[in-house]
Formats: structure tokens, C-alpha cells, sequence
């Protein structure tokens, strides 16, 4: 196994962990199929997006939409779906798609250094992505090791991987390693990643709210009750938890 395919199958298998989210809405959709899951996606769930989060001019780049292959034909609406955040959440703008195959579209990528997760009806399927920005190595801290993990994929690997492509131009080169340095040293203008370290993780799971669920991530509020996921009709009894 090479370098390059060892770091993508450590990113698909890892499971981070969100600390408090931020809730966009309370959606509980009705009409979509009770045994509903994810086949495939892109970004796969739990994806981490180590690329710069801006352009040469200052424009936010990254993970700004989400393609879905279901277990079966579902009609998607844009009210089935929800992001929640650590931080700021990008807005759903759009969903299209038809039969098993659908895209779900954000107003901007999800921002650098959080963890954002795609709800769909009321949290019956999940979806995490993480943008951290120069973390090549997936250990939670962004580095001087990020820069010799790079050099080392391009010193045994010409193999292209998404992963590594820090620039996001198609291209593993020596322009991955100046790019990934001035994302370290802030040179760009944006947050000097190096010695950040992320929030801890903690699985998403369904609060009762006046009996119904809405789905947050982290401990549930105050006055809710957690329950398992997905949520159920009236799973805390008329009232709430």
C-alpha cells in the first residue's frame, strides 16, 4: 500500500467527534422511507478537507455541495435536509436530483477548522464532513509534520489524491508544499493553522423537544432528553422530555 493510499483510507475510516452545534431548524419530513441510508457519497461521510479555504483573491473555497447515491428512489426535498455546525453553517439552496441519485447544494463551503453535519429527515441519516486546513496528517494539529507528510507523499507517490491536493488545481506538485506553508505562517491573510488544535468529537443523536425530536450534536440542551436516532414518533411521551 502506498503512502497516498494509506492516508485516504485512514481519512474514511476515522471518526471525529463534534463538540456543541450550532441547529439550523427542526425539520421532521414525512414521505421518505423508514429503512432510508447513504450508499455512497461524495465527500464520503466523515470526510476531512485538509485544502486551503480560499483562492489567490480571497474567495472561500471548499466542501460547498454534497452528492448522494440512497439504498433505493426517494423524491428528496430541499425540507428534508438540514446542516448543523460548529460554527457558522452554510444556508441549502438547492437539492435536485432523481431516483437514487441525488445533489444537495450549500451558498458557500462549510468553514475552515469545523465540523458540519447533513441531516436528512430529522436526522434518520447523517452525514459528517471536517474542514481542517493544512491537518494533512490527520492528527488534529496543523504543523511543521503536515509539511514533511506532504513532501513525503510527493517524494514516493506521483499517484494523485484529492487529499493532498492543497492548492485544489488538479495537481500534486511542489506548488501543494508553498501553499500548505502559507497556510501555516497566516501569509495568505487567513488563520495561521499551525498549532491549532480541533474541538474534541462527539457523535450527533436525536433531543426531545416537546415531543418531538430535533437533531443537534453533542449533549442535548437543557430541559431535552436524548433518545435514539432516528427519532421515533412521540418518543419522550406528549409534552416532552
Amino acid at each position: 500500500m502506498t503512502t497516498s493510499q494509506s492516508f485516504i483510507r485512514t481519512t474514511q475510516r476515522i471518526t471525529f467527534v463534534v463538540g456543541t452545534m450550532v441547529i439550523t431548524s427542526a425539520l421532521l419530513a414525512e414521505g421518505l422511507p423508514e429503512d432510508l441510508e447513504v450508499v455512497w457519497s461524495d465527500p464520503p461521510n466523515n470526510h476531512v478537507d485538509v485544502g486551503t479555504d480560499r483562492d489567490v483573491d480571497g474567495k472561500p473555497l471548499g466542501i460547498s455541495a454534497v452528492e448522494l447515491v440512497f439504498n433505493q428512489g426517494v423524491d428528496l426535498a430541499i425540507e428534508s435536509v438540514e446542516l448543523l455546525s460548529t460554527a457558522a453553517v452554510p444556508a441549502v439552496v438547492d437539492v435536485y436530483g432523481r431516483g437514487d441519485y441525488w445533489t444537495v447544494v450549500f451558498d458557500g463551503p462549510i468553514a475552515p477548522g469545523t465540523t458540519t453535519i447533513l441531516g436528512i429527515d430529522g436526522g434518520r441519516v447523517l452525514l459528517a464532513m471536517h474542514s481542517r486546513p493544512a491537518d494533512v496528517n490527520l492528527d488534529g494539529v496543523s504543523d511543521a509534520l503536515d509539511v514533511d507528510a506532504l513532501q513525503a507523499v510527493l517524494t514516493l507517490s506521483k499517484q494523485y489524491a484529492a487529499h493532498f491536493d492543497i492548492d485544489r488545481d488538479g495537481v500534486l506538485a511542489a506548488a501543494d508544499v508553498v501553499r500548505l506553508d502559507e497556510i501555516l505562517s497566516g501569509a495568505d491573510g487567513g488563520v495561521a493553522w499551525a498549532r491549532i488544535d480541533f474541538p474534541p468529537p462527539e457523535t450527533a443523536r436525536c433531543c426531545c423537544v416537546g415531543g418531538g425530536c430535533d437533531v443537534f450534536a453533542g449533549g442535548c440542551p437543557w430541559g431535552t432528553t436524548q433518545t435514539t436516532c432516528p427519532c421515533t414518533p412521540n418518543p419522550c411521551g406528549y409534552g416532552g422530555g
